[in-house]
């Protein structure tokens, strides 16, 4: 009889953990962000589709990092509007490539990681201050929406500045949203 007890409670706990394993094995296999790691590909795929680029600088044994990707990268909403970015990780141990590319968009004396930095399809920065610590998904989904937005609204103004280079409203609207960007290249 104990025996029959035994063999009932391990098959019981067999299915259980069979069905968690299914359980987990479909969390696994959802959707995730597909991240390229090159910045020069990056930006040249940018400009050919004219997306914006997220930039996530990281190093691979920093637990924030690990938490920013198993949270906020991770999360169905970021995954899917992320799709309409060029998504770049670059690992700030992999290469010195890597580290000039986080001193131009994120500055600073030192390195303070995770940080992301949204970068339009030319190389410029998007926003200001870069992201630097562990966002919530809801607050990064805003951040996108709100980058396409302005991106979108950009290009249009920039269609129809080519075909009215001398509309001051227009000339107008394109400064602002420079001046707000802080995108103005030097030279």
């Amino acid at each position: 009889m104990l025996s029959q007890v035994w063999t009932y409670k391990f098959y019981n706990q067999l299915a259980i953990l069979i069905f968690a394993l299914s359980l987990t094995s479909s969390a696994f296999s959802a959707e995730k962000i597909e991240w390229g790691k090159s910045l020069e590909k990056g930006l040249a795929k940018a400009k050919e589709d004219a997306k914006p680029i997220i930039l996530d600088f990281f190093a691979d044994w920093w637990g924030a990092c690990k938490r920013l990707d198993a949270t906020t990268f991770n999360d169905k909403k970021v995954v899917e509007v992320s799709k309409q970015f060029v998504n770049l990780k670059l690992d700030l141990d992999a290469s010195p490539h890597n580290v000039t590319a986080y001193k131009k968009y994120i500055g600073g004396p030192g390195v303070a990681i995770p940080a992301v930095a949204l970068v339009d399809y030319e190389g410029n920065l998007i926003a200001e201050p870069p992201l630097q610590q562990v966002f919530e998904p809801d607050s990064f989904v805003r951040i996108m929406e709100n980058t396409l937005k302005v991106e979108a609204e950009l290009q249009s103004l920039n269609k129809r500045i080519k075909s009215q280079p001398d509309n001051p409203q227009m000339n107008a609207e394109l400064a602002l949203i420079y001046l707000n960007r802080k995108a103005f290249k030097k030279g």
